[in-house]
This record gives structure tokens, C-alpha cells and sequence, in this order.
């Protein structure tokens, strides 16, 4: 079943604008759905997950405990708490005024993946 099926149409839009812009920016970026989550990869190595909800996107980002640099603090730490995708820290996605600070906390995982 396909994790976007029956999401309601802002949230479509939102998710195509978050796809837009890391196609745009990341050249090498590959999409992976599972039945939880859409990984986005590069090197085979996952960067961020997302899961789309009915208001809004949870996405983790794939990087080790206080790496990330996040000065609004607008992410969450979810080392020690059960969530569905990979990844130590959760950004909510809510509209697309939320997109270009997300893209700032995806490049920092995806830099980390190419080293």
C-alpha cells in the first residue's frame, strides 16, 4: 500500500514541494518508499525518513546525537524514543515556510553521508 495513498491534498503538495526542492539541490538523491516511511538515500547510506500524516510531515533526520546544528531548535531529539523512521532527530513539516529550514538540517545529514 502506498504510504501517500488517501493523505489529504495539502499534504500531497507538501510532500512534492519537499521532493522538488532536495531534486533540485541534490543531484544524486534516491527515493525509497517502505510501508512506514520514505527514506532518502545517497550512497545507499539513508539521509532522512518521512512520514507523511494527515496535517502534517514527520521527517528524522539521519544523524548521531548532537551533531546536528539547529539553532531555532525546532527539531526534537528522538535518540531514546520509538518512532518510525531512521534517524535521531524529528522536524515536523507543516507548510511550505517549514521547507527551506528543513532543507538546512537535510544538507547537513546528506554531507555526512558522502564522507
Amino acid at each position: 500500500k502506498d504510504i501517500l495513498e488517501g493523505k489529504p491534498e495539502e499534504i500531497m503538495e507538501l510532500y512534492e514541494n519537499i521532493k522538488e526542492r532536495i531534486d533540485s539541490e541534490f543531484n544524486d538523491v534516491t527515493i525509497a518508499p517502505t510501508k512506514y516511511y520514505i527514506a532518502f538515500k545517497t550512497n545507499n547510506k539513508i539521509i532522512m525518513c518521512l512520514q507523511p500524516q494527515v496535517n502534517k510531515i514527520n521527517s528524522w533526520i539521519n544523524l548521531k546525537e548532537n551533531i546536528l546544528y539547529d539553532p531555532e531548535k525546532r527539531s526534537r531529539d528522538v535518540t531514546n524514543i520509538g518512532h518510525q523512521g531512521i534517524g535521531n532527530y524529528e522536524f515536523r513539516i507543516e507548510s511550505d515556510e517549514d521547507i527551506f529550514y528543513f532543507i538546512s538540517l537535510f544538507k547537513q545529514a546528506y554531507d555526512e553521508k558522502l564522507k
